[in-house]
């Protein structure tokens, strides 16, 4: 096990308490401060927030500055200290004129959270304060900054993508100087289309947390929505009048408001990016878990994208103050171990029933060294990649309490009301478990802090998280390397607490176009009339084809027949597109059941449409657009012209059908593919033999670096005549194609 140093944790335990009886230690700490102040150093305890892309903004001119914590303090008392005696110390002229201290204060915390000050002090100052408030002195510790910092292009990025890395170190052991930290964001002007219950393809986060194993299954299945449910996130702010943050029936308005500005200007809106994205994350409508949960901004972090000790108190405080209920604070932040934030994150928790979910900080480190995740009962997230992989700078250790996805994590972005950011960490895994606390307080009202975070533990996948191989350390305890993180707990966070229905059988499998039954009953006697609508996908290539006929097509359940099964056919369309879904919708004034979303899996065996000429994908007009994925797909066509695509490169092809009804010229393209792919087009479907054929390269440049074009131009097709187009990808071609047909921008403009 590793074991680490860190002075404001030593300090913290061992010498503390003796700071509230008695001042002869005192004096020995506190003496020749400069040089023997073993208190938390400001330098060490660098905090760190997790992503993002600057911003400036005019309405935040007042917090672009850099801050500054130099002789900066935290001293906290026992709630039974005399608050009047507090307020006096930070009137300047009583306390000068009185001798007590020289210092100054920035905060003054009197709220029932906790009782404190923050400001500018002498060692001395902290030694008198200590002295005169023996009996209900509690934590002194210097403040601290959270910063983000610049860093260069990530690598791991198919799009222009900046990497934010916060202050580096030669020690790895400690936790008050943190590695270099990976939080990638691209933002773009990108718009997602917002969807009804379920209906968009959601990003790999949320398809990941609502399944138990690999691989994925391109959907997020969900039952709750977060209804009633607040989310503070203590953050950059929000964009709120981005269009995640709409209503998911539609209404005008945002779900994300306005709450609280640390810095005085009554101005919650985000100039950073970060708060947009981690809150998109938790509870928006295309990237969110909570997808009618209401977020509330608390900015604590300026637009320098930084915060102090005593502003992340302050942003707590005012939550404890002005909390409805049911709640969960969302803390993407994440520094070295702060006695005081400790002790704020406990009293929201202990004392105020609200629920914490922090990021478990970004330094592959032990949790239990971090603020706010190392204080106990906060649900600490880690951070995990597609491939179920920790990631390798995430924090590990028993103060961990689940992982949920932080690498390349799609979510709401700055730069418009419809942008898109990427961005990697725990603060992108911490939003995830929000959301899904969100989702269980739903249904659980009176659920407490320590409830939540044992139902999120309990329902999480366990053993699935493997160690990023490229680090020497252990998740797993088999190999012991330089750490042993083996006392992390392995557990992945599982979004589907709640099925509202009983589907039997749970998979169907169907190898031909006979009718296939399934059953349906629901999980719990509802208090109201629950109707439930099953409904089909359609083919990628022809949205108005559903896969499958479905009878009855929606189903009703009372409180009398809610546990009796309803049967339901389906029978399989001629086309065949493999594995899908079928996709439940509930519909109810129980707020259990109203909004909740399930599928039932088919196992599609029969050949697939567009496996070869004989059954084809037709395209019935133009312009035709497409994007699926070929891997699906077997390589059924020796190469028609051999001089197109490099030899060893031929691999799956899918194939579709056009028959013109005049003669036209035609430009067919796969540029913004995946892969570099050919295009065959050929009349025989018994011979393959190309009619024509070109590579199409992914740029949608006129020729790239090799001299391949985007695709055909000017084909001319006539009319009456069937011509096969196939799509090849590379040997083992994994990802996306996205074809284009239509008619040539030269007939267009004749």
């Amino acid at each position: 096990m590793l074991i680490f140093g860190m002075w404001s944790l030593m300090v913290t335990a061992a010498f503390l308490p003796a700071l509230s009886y008695g001042t002869s230690r005192q004096d020995v700490l506190i003496a020749n401060a400069s040089s023997r102040l073993l208190l938390a150093d400001a330098q060490g305890s660098a905090n760190h927030v997790f992503g993002s892309s600057r911003s400036s903004s005019a309405s935040h001119s007042s917090d672009q500055t850099p801050l500054q914590v130099a002789d900066k303090w935290v001293l906290i008392f026992k709630q039974n200290v005399d608050v009047q005696a507090i307020q006096s110390l930070c009137v300047e002229a009583e306390a000068l004129s009185q001798g007590r201290f020289s210092g100054s204060c920035r905060r003054l915390h009197t709220g029932s959270l906790l009782k404190g000050i923050s400001g500018t002090f002498t060692a001395a100052d902290v030694h008198r304060i200590q002295t005169a408030f023996k009996d209900s002195f509690l934590i002194a510790e210097k403040d601290g900054i959270m910063q983000v910092d610049q860093g260069p292009i990530s690598p791991s990025s198919t799009s222009s993508t900046l990497t934010q890395t916060s202050p580096s170190s030669s020690s790895s052991s400690s936790p008050s100087s943190s590695k270099p930290e990976e939080e990638a964001q691209a933002a773009s002007n990108l718009a997602v289309e917002t969807s009804s219950l379920g209906s968009a393809t959601p990003p790999w986060g949320l398809d990941m947390i609502d399944q138990r194993s690999l691989p994925l299954d391109g959907l997020y299945h969900y039952n709750s929505l977060g209804s009633g449910v607040n989310i503070y996130m203590i953050d950059t702010g929000i964009r709120f009048t981005h269009s995640e943050f709409g209503h998911i029936d539609g209404s005008w308005g945002s779900r994300a408001v306005p709450g609280f500005s640390v810095f005085g200007d009554n101005n919650s809106s985000d100039c950073f990016g970060h708060g947009t994205h981690t809150a998109a994350t938790a509870g928006g409508l295309t990237f969110g878990v909570a997808k009618n949960a209401t977020l509330i901004a608390v900015r604590a972090l300026n637009c320098m994208g930084q915060a102090s000790y005593s502003d992340v108190i302050t942003a707590m405080q005012w939550i404890a103050d002005n909390v409805q209920y049911p709640a969960v604070v969302s803390a993407s932040i994440a520094g070295a171990y702060s006695a005081a934030v400790n002790q704020a994150v406990t009293s929201l928790m202990n004392d105020f029933g609200i629920t914490v979910v922090a990021a478990a900080g970004n330094s592959n480190e032990n949790t239990c060294g971090w603020s706010p995740a190392g204080a106990p009962g906060v649900i600490a997230v880690g951070a995990v990649d597609s491939q179920m992989r920790r990631w390798y700078s995430s924090n590990w250790g028993n103060c961990t309490a689940v992982h949920a996805p932080g690498v390349d994590i799609l979510s709401a972005g700055l730069a418009s009301d419809k942008a898109t950011a990427v961005m990697t960490g725990t603060s992108m895994s911490a939003p995830h478990a929000a959301g899904v606390a969100a989702l269980y307080l739903q249904n659980n009202l009176g659920a407490s802090p320590a409830d939540v975070r044992a139902q999120l533990a309990a329902s999480a996948t366990p053993h699935l998280i493997k160690d990023d191989p490229a680090l020497a350390d252990s998740l797993n305890g088999s190999v012991t390397y330089e750490i042993n993180i083996s006392s992390t707990p392995n557990l992945m966070l599982y979004s589907m607490l709640n099925d509202q229905g009983v589907i039997l059988p749970s998979v169907i499998n169907i190898t031909s176009s006979l009718a296939t039954t399934f059953s349906l009953s629901l999980s719990a006697a509802p208090g109201q009339d629950v109707q439930v609508s099953i409904q089909s996908p359609t083919a990628a290539w022809n949205p108005s084809q559903a896969l499958v006929k479905i009878s009855p097509a929606s189903l009703l359940f009372t409180g009398a027949t809610w546990n009796s099964p309803q049967q339901v056919s389906f029978s399989p369309a001629a086309v065949s597109v493999g594995d899908f879904f079928l996709s439940l919708t509930y519909r109810s004034a129980d707020n259990f059941y109203n909004g909740a979303f399930q599928t039932v899996r088919v196992n599609n065996n029969q050949t697939l449409t567009g496996e070869t000429a004989a059954n084809p994908r037709a395209i019935s007009s133009l312009p035709f657009a497409v994007i699926d994925s070929i891997s699906k797909f077997a390589d059924n066509y020796t190469q028609p012209c051999a001089n197109v695509i490099a030899p060893g490169r031929a691999g799956p092809e899918v194939v579709y059908a056009y028959t013109p009804l005049t003669s036209t010229y035609v430009d067919i393209s796969t540029c913004n593919s995946t892969f570099t792919a050919a295009i065959y087009v050929f009349l025989n479907p018994d011979n393959a033999t190309a009619f024509s054929c070109t590579n199409s390269n992914m740029t949608c440049s006129s020729s790239d670096a090799i001299g391949w074009s985007y695709g055909m131009t000017n084909l001319r097709l006539f009319g009456g005549i069937t011509y096969f187009i196939a799509i090849e990808g590379p040997a083992k071609a994994i990802g996306n194609y996205m074809m284009r047909v239509s008619e040539s921008a030269a007939l267009q403009s004749a």
